[in-house]
């Protein structure tokens, strides 16, 4: 299986990084470690995680982390990363 990051997961990325960067750049340095790990979970068993209720599709599902919220899209061999969000800060961001 291989993991391909949306550009939109990217910039939700860089936002988030951003935003704790400026309270804590340690933190942020962790977190971004932490969050580029993240879809290597999903390698085995992409389909254990709960599916998107936004988009109710057996294919796309989601990870979280602490606070955040990792969309993803399985198919083939290929898992999507399609967003990835501070729930805390903009939840209503799946939507866009």
């Amino acid at each position: 299986m291989q993991i391909i990051w949306d550009s939109k997961a990217n910039i939700d990325l860089t936002e988030n990084i951003k935003y704790i960067a400026k309270k804590s750049p340690q933190n942020a340095l962790m977190v971004l470690d932490t969050l580029l790990e993240l879809p290597n979970s999903l390698i085995k068993f992409p389909y254990s995680y709960p599916i998107e209720p936004f988009y109710n599709d057996e294919n796309v599902r989601f990870i979280t982390k602490w606070s955040f919220k990792m969309v993803y899209y399985i198919r083939g061999n290929t898992i999507y990363i399609m967003r990835i969000f501070n729930t805390n800060i903009l939840p209503k961001r799946i939507l866009e």
